[in-house]
């Protein structure tokens, strides 16, 4: 057999039943404790992180056998979660032999006595080093070589690489210019010496840890990066790290007396994810996305790749991976090519974050981004084993009674065709069912969409010897699902069996409804008048920056009119005209009389936009609306000046960004609609605080989400949980709320189907 087809053999080998000697494990301890992305470092004594409660950060020390707190201290501010990352200390402490080391997310080194947490010195990586804070704060781990403590600071004038004396915090050493990035320099032995490898943005470097003194440097590329993650080792020459995203393997090599560094095999494998791979045995084993996945380091090649146990981190003890699975669970597989060879799974937390497990003397310790746990490795009971696809929930149907027959029947591929072309549509709706079928040649197929959380990916059960994949699930009544097909590991692509489809944020998505189900009247095409719609750019002095907007003027629009016309600003505009159908809507239901014609403008995102999209630079953004925006369109428009009459609407992050508008200037916006709104990013703190003490006086919300709403219980997020969460807040500060549930789903088809709601409710022509 070539290599070829052995590679095609192995891409997706079943799962192994576990060995004799086959590792479980049991729970030990678990504390809620706070946000932070910090992994966990142990050793006999100690087991310690960091964490936010907040308002401040804090290192601490928990025993390992009880995981009574040992002691805490402060570190600094609670540093706050912006544009897509949450609260929390990022970099991982290093344990010692008298001191505990930690840097805070704002660039505080600490050497804290291992006994009792006191501070025994400290350094400022901005202060004292010169370092500029990295934009999600400082990540890097220390390395601990001796007596020397390694911080890759970003320092100044050549102090980007620092050792310090660890007993005394005395610098004794630096090199280099650059930031400090999101990378952590490891110490690898290479070629019969003891050296850093440190990721250095455009270059790598080998330096000794014990006087700074440089051993190599290898440029990368032009356009090249090394600025995230840390190097790992294979053996005493090579190493990987991930340079722009592709995972690479070098060699050290002797040379005119010193040191050079040789690219070996890069591999796309390894990818969207901040999980570092390990090494076993002439192959790396790691996480592509949430795929486990096992690549030869001969040559990059993936062998094979594996949906459970989904997750994002894992560490290597012996010859088996510990990995932080989907759903919470630490689950035990053995590191081997032959595929994916699960041993035991148990539950730490209800759902799971991006730290890695650290494994200490037959201990686990792990966390996810709010609670902490210790978990034993045990003799495993091999009963737990999960199985490569799930049940599909079935009940008394007849397509069921079809699968059933289809057990060892010998011409179950031509009785599979026959069923397939008597099919009038895909999917099988069938009473309170709705049966998914995939026909065609793949290794695993998976199902992602309304019925999953529109984020998780759940298998499809396959008819063995036959390329006949299929899942049931019950369909409510008057309910609408949009979903996708992800065939070995790609992207989710549409139901090439169903014609229905609908726009979705990264392409169409497949569409199935129950027989009740009512689509919205407002997106029909109108057979009245319409209004039009005028392009122009705008530039804000505020912001230095410039944005495209499409103002819609309801039909019969007259400038010179007495009366004005209330002003509603849209955000994701040229979304809501394109795939929202807004055009179509305005011309409804502002012909059809009920609600007040309106000057309606569509805001363009900057390609940045979630920094304005209750991220870190949501206030600056509110604030250019309500002062520069809302009065140039006062005076080129025949806009309404009354609060009242003036709107501001968002999805998501964008409709975090609207209910701060009318929170922060309710004498400029009198209403907010707020569809699927995310409270994920920084601009809820301020929001949150401005209703608490100055609740908005006279104003009035629209909160609309979905029944089947974006969730990912892997991560604890769900958007209609925040969508009431909102409305409680609102609800609790005085405020007028209209709260709507749609029984559809989040995207699009969803929220189209509400814009004629909550134009009504917020504009309606009395």
């Amino acid at each position: 057999m070539s290599i070829h087809m052995l590679l095609a053999a192995l891409l997706l080998a079943p799962i192994s039943r576990p060995a004799d000697d086959a590792i479980g494990l049991e729970p030990v301890w678990s504390h809620a404790l706070g946000s932070a992305y910090s992994r966990v470092a142990a050793d006999d004594e100690l087991v310690v992180t960091q964490y936010g409660d907040g308002e401040n950060d804090y290192v601490v020390a928990f025993a390992p056998g009880d995981g009574s707190v040992l002691w805490k201290c402060r570190v600094d501010d609670v540093y706050r979660g912006h544009d897509g990352s949450s609260d929390g200390g990022i970099s991982t402490p290093v344990i010692g032999s008298k001191l505990v080391f930690a840097i805070g997310a704002r660039g505080k080194l600490l050497a804290l006595d291992r006994r009792t947490g006191e501070p025994r010195w400290s350094k400022h990586l901005v202060n004292d080093l010169g370092a500029e804070e990295p934009e999600y704060g400082f990540t890097s781990t220390p390395v601990l070589e001796g007596d020397v403590l390694v911080v890759q600071a970003g320092g100044s004038d050549g102090k980007n690489l620092c050792g310090f004396d660890a007993n005394t915090g005395e610098l004794r050493w630096s090199l280099s210019d650059g930031d400090a990035g999101y990378a952590s320099p490891v110490v690898l032995e290479l070629l019969g010496k003891r050296q850093l490898v440190v990721m250095n943005g455009g270059e790598l470097l080998g330096v000794d840890p014990s006087d700074g003194e440089l051993l190599w440097r290898h440029a990368l590329g032009e356009r090249e990066n090394a600025s995230m993650g840390r190097p790992g080792a294979i053996d005493d020459a090579r190493f990987f790290a991930k340079i722009s995203g592709q995972l690479t393997i070098f060699e050290l090599a002797e040379a005119d007396g010193g040191f050079a560094l040789n690219e070996l095999v890069r591999s796309r494998e390894f990818n969207s994810t901040y999980s570092v791979p390990v090494y076993f045995e002439g192959y790396l084993y790691g996480f592509t996305s949430t795929f486990l996945t096992c690549v030869d380091v001969e040559t990059g090649r993936r062998v094979w790749k594996s949906r459970p146990p989904g997750g994002h981190g894992l560490t290597l003890v012996d010859d088996r991976l510990v990995v932080f699975g989907a759903e919470g669970n630490i689950v035990v597989v053995r590191a081997t090519p032959d595929g994916y060879a699960e041993e035991g799974r148990c539950a730490a937390f209800e759902h799971s974050g991006y730290s890695w497990p650290t494994v200490r003397d037959g201990r686990v310790f792990v966390r996810n981004e709010t609670d902490i746990a210790s978990l034993a490795l045990v003799r495993a009971d091999t009963s737990s084993v999960a199985s490569t696809a799930s049940d599909a929930a079935v009940g008394e149907h007849a397509f069921g009674a079809f699968v059933a027959s289809l057990a060892n029947a010998p011409d179950a591929s031509a009785r599979i065709a026959a069923f397939v072309d008597e099919q009038e549509s895909f999917p099988l709706v069938d009473g309170e069912f709705v049966h998914f079928v995939y026909v065609g040649e793949a290794e695993d197929v998976a199902i992602v969409g309304s019925m999953t959380g529109g984020r998780a990916a759940e298998s499809l059960a396959r008819v063995p010897g036959t390329n006949f994949f299929h899942r049931t699930y019950r369909l409510e009544p008057g309910a609408r699902w949009e979903y996708g097909f992800q065939v070995d590991f790609g992207r989710p692509g549409v139901d090439p069996r169903n014609p229905r489809t609908v726009p979705g944020r990264r392409g169409p998505s497949s569409d199935v409804a129950a027989p009740d189900y009512a689509a919205a009247k407002h997106l029909a095409e109108p057979t009245g008048a319409r209004g039009t719609l005028v392009e122009l750019e705008y530039t804000s002095e505020q912001l230095g920056n410039t944005r495209a907007l499409s103002v819609y003027l309801p039909a019969g629009y007259d400038a010179t009119a007495s009366a004005r016309y209330p002003l509603v600003l849209v955000h994701d505009g040229p979304e809501w005209l394109e795939k929202g159908l807004m055009r179509n809507t305005l011309d409804n239901v502002m012909t059809g009389h009920s609600v007040k014609p309106s000057v309606v403008v569509f805001i363009a995102p900057l390609d940045e936009w979630w920094f304005e999209a209750g991220g870190s630079r949501t206030e600056e953004y509110v604030r250019m609306l309500a002062t520069e925006l809302v009065p140039f369109l006062s005076e080129t428009y025949a806009v309404s000046d009354r609060a009242s009459d003036h709107v501001v609407a968002g999805l998501r992050g964008f409709g975090l960004t609207s209910a701060l508008a009318v929170a922060t200037y309710p004498d400029v916006f009198g209403a907010a609609a707020i569809q699927s709104v995310s409270l994920e990013d920084v601009a809820r703190h301020a929001l949150f605080a401005r209703l608490q003490a100055a609740p908005p006086k006279d104003v009035k919300f629209f909160v609309g989400w979905n029944r089947y709403e974006m969730r990912d219980p892997d991560l604890g997020l769900d958007l209609r949980e925040h969508s009431e969460r909102l409305v409680a807040a609102l609800e609790g500060a005085g405020c007028k709320v209209v709260k709507s549930e749609a029984n559809g789903s989040h995207g699009w088809a969803g929220w189209r189907a509400q814009s004629g709601e909550w134009l009504s409710a917020l504009l309606h022509a009395w």
